[in-house]
């Protein structure tokens, strides 16, 4: 088993503010809760020496020589303070000014302040930790990941002060697997959800990467928007990617800030993004596996290179039908050909250690309805354990850190989206 730590430290997070629904509704900063309470439901085992599923997240359980922890680092009491202190903004999810801190294209980034930090923090005393802990993250939404990333790279640098100048240097490889591609900022964002920018956080990204005039009303609007309120985000954002880089509350940033450069990073799953996501991808020649992407055409238009088109979310007949010419489709390839390829590219790139980010959306949203932002046509649960194990045990890029992220339990039914999450877990964890 390539990840071959002693000990491994669930490290909760429950935030949920930036990744509200379409009609405003939280509820992923429960998502810790509902993992932890199915687990406590697990089955008896039959005897000792098999693994006990209800201890996992119990403050402190060893099997099969690996010693199980858990930390909460953010509370869902801190939300609800934070939303007490601040007013609820979640009715309206229009375009709108500034209002306590509540900025239009950048949804309670104020909360991010308060609590980037603490994550990043946290990751980085984790893996400093000299029992060798592996740090396996369960957040709520997913902007938290770009503290975890701030977290890990943190620890990196510090590794590399330290390394003989002969030594190559210690560098992250990121592994994206998800439904959405995450690579907003406030310069392009349709919804101003900070859940749909951790990719652009890490990356630093400081201006609309699109620069295609094939825009629709929406988004001409929203551009005009932008050009009269840009100096309202520009500075709060800004503050956001210094925080991440560790440097306080400068005013500007840079891209030359970054915390990863585009070729250590790779994606699997996705299959809803934007132009300018897109455009990313393919001019930064990112390495990425889609899948069947829902296209919103009329009646008797033909099917695009991303899979045929049909809104119907129980059709699981185009889990199976793609275009077999098209080269980046997980599955003309094959899930474990996938991953190997990714990690061959990022290695390549120098990357030496790998952070996996899995959002539970990256599976097809009929079988996680218990998430924010579901999507058809997604992965089936053998196919993202599948993923998942291989990564766990593969040694060409050594597996650092994992976060999952994004489970809803308020969207959920019969909290079968945090079955799902626990039993992907518990598939990594109690094999050695």
């Amino acid at each position: 088993m390539a990840m071959n730590k002693k000990n491994i430290k669930f490290l909760g997070v429950s935030s949920g503010i930036c990744a509200p629904t379409a009609r405003g509704k939280i509820g992923a900063e429960l998502g810790f809760d509902a993992i932890r309470a199915y687990a406590l439901s697990a089955k008896i085992p039959e005897s000792n020496k098999q693994f006990d599923a209800r201890k996992l997240f119990t403050k402190n359980y060893t099997y099969n020589g690996i010693s199980f922890q858990t930390e909460e680092i953010i509370f869902a009491a801190d939300l609800y303070s934070y939303i007490k202190k601040k007013g609820s903004f979640f009715n309206d999810l229009s375009p709108q000014d500034k209002i306590d801190g509540n900025f239009e294209f950048a949804r309670h980034i104020n909360y991010a302040f308060e609590i980037f930090p603490k994550i990043r923090d946290e990751v980085k005393n984790v893996l400093q930790d000299k029992k060798e802990v592996f740090p396996f993250i369960i957040a709520g939404d997913h902007s938290t990941a770009a503290a975890t990333i701030s977290g890990i790279v943190a620890y990196l640098e510090e590794k590399n002060e330290l390394l003989n100048k002969d030594n190559p240097p210690k560098k992250l490889g990121v592994l994206w697997v998800d439904a959405h591609v995450d690579a907003h900022s406030p310069y392009s964002t349709p919804s101003g959800n900070l859940h749909g920018m951790p990719v652009g956080m890490v990356l630093g990204l400081t201006d609309n990467y699109y620069t295609g005039k094939a825009l629709s009303n929406r988004e001409k609007l929203l551009e005009s928007i932008r050009k009269i309120k840009k100096k309202t985000f520009k500075g709060e954002w800004n503050k956001l990617l210094n925080i991440l880089n560790e440097e306080g509350k400068k005013e500007d940033a840079t891209p030359s800030s970054r915390l990863i450069e585009p070729e250590q990073l790779a994606f699997i799953g996705i299959r809803s993004y934007e132009k300018h996501e897109l455009a990313l991808l393919k001019d930064e020649n990112i390495k990425y596996y889609h899948l069947t992407r829902k296209e919103k055409v009329k009646s008797g238009e033909k099917a695009t290179k991303f899979g045929q088109a049909d809104l119907d979310r129980k059709n699981n007949e185009l889990w199976d039908k793609v275009n077999p010419k098209d080269k980046s489709h997980l599955r003309n390839i094959g899930l474990e050909e996938a991953c190997q390829d990714i990690l061959y590219k990022l290695k390549g790139a120098g990357c030496t250690d790998l952070y996996v980010s899995f959002d539970i959306d990256s599976i097809d949203g009929n079988l996680v309805p218990g998430t924010g932002t579901p999507e058809p046509y997604g992965l089936k649960i053998k196919e993202a354990k599948r993923i998942l194990s291989y990564i766990w045990k593969q040694d060409i890029v050594p597996l650092m850190a994992m976060e999952l992220v994004e489970v809803n339990p308020l969207l959920d039914r019969a909290n079968k989206t945090a079955k799902v999450a626990f039993d992907i877990i518990k598939t990594l964890v109690e094999h050695k």
